[in-house]
């Protein structure tokens, strides 16, 4: 474990000292003028060792740049490289709930290529109480092709949540249910503006 990610991060949370937590807002860490030393020093790291030989404070350090990296999302791109590095960290994430990181890995384990432990994990995230969380995971499972998608499809359509319903849409046509002619009609009915549009987009998909 490269020290200098220890010495990166602390650099960070001083700079971070001038936001205090009450007054953050969205974005509040792309203004850290040092990122790409920061990034180097997480990707060093990733490159040094496997997940299991760096160890748990290495995982969640590197989860740490991941959740304040949300802006730009380069640390999350970077792990779907290192397959062990990404699950290692997803995993950890769930213990942490960080909904910076959390949506991120979500997405990111949709890009993995080991479906089947993907899967697992998506299915944990699918039940974060961010609602966000909750979406992107369903997204994530439409795309490595679990075949729990159409089962939480309905389940986030249930909710009668907009968004979880357009989620819940995608993910039935990325997985190429036969259900899906079901789901525009049940769009239709329900009508709302953003759900709609995504109605047009499903049915005459670019």
């Amino acid at each position: 474990m490269p020290s200098s990610l220890t010495s990166e991060i602390a650099k960070f949370l001083q700079w971070s000292e001038q936001f205090p937590d009450e007054g953050r807002t969205s974005g509040w860490e792309s203004g850290y003028p040092e990122w790409p030393v920061l990034r180097d020093a997480a990707t060093a790291a990733v490159k040094a060792d496997d997940p299991v030989t760096a160890g748990p404070q290495a995982i969640e350090q590197v989860l740490y740049v991941v959740a304040r990296d949300n802006a730009d999302q380069w640390m999350v791109q970077t792990l779907i490289d290192f397959p062990k590095w990404l699950h290692a960290v997803a995993n950890a994430s769930l213990e942490f709930e960080d909904g910076d990181a959390l949506w991120q890995l979500a997405v990111a384990l949709g890009a993995s290529p080991h479906k089947a432990e993907a899967e697992q994990l998506l299915l944990k995230f699918n039940e974060s109480a961010d609602e966000y969380v909750s979406r992107m995971a369903l997204l994530a499972l439409a795309n490595i092709g679990s075949a729990q998608t159409e089962k939480l499809s309905v389940k986030a359509w249930k909710t009668n949540d907009e968004y979880q319903r357009i989620a819940a849409l995608w993910a039935i046509w990325r997985v190429k249910s036969s259900n899906l002619p079901k789901f525009l009609d049940a769009a239709k009915k329900d009508g709302r503006e953003h759900l709609m549009h995504n109605v047009a987009k499903v049915e005459k998909p670019a």
